[in-house]
């Protein structure tokens, strides 16, 4: 990607991400007029952003707790108590 079009992206992402969402297509389809790669671009950022906010939502152990939680305890279960993955016991 050329560094004009990168910052060109970068600036409208900004901006984009400073309107509500409703209020977003209307303002790339307004600012990347007939520029389809500008809007594709910028579209692509917001939605990657979209999946990141939600990426660690609750803590990684707190879930896991409640996973195992629920599970009712094995023989197999057994068998780990004391063991060492990698530098975890």
């Amino acid at each position: 990607m050329k560094p004009e079009l990168w910052r060109r992206v970068e600036e409208l992402c900004q901006k984009a991400l400073d309107l509500n969402e409703s209020q977003r297509a209307e303002f790339l389809h307004s600012a990347c007029g007939n520029d389809d790669e500008l809007r594709l671009e910028v579209e692509g950022l917001l939605a990657h952003g979209k999946k990141a906010e939600q990426f660690m939502e609750s803590p990684a152990l707190e879930l896991a707790g409640k996973i195992l939680a629920k599970q009712a305890p094995s023989e197999s279960w057994k068998k780990l108590i004391g063991s060492t993955f990698s530098h975890y016991r």
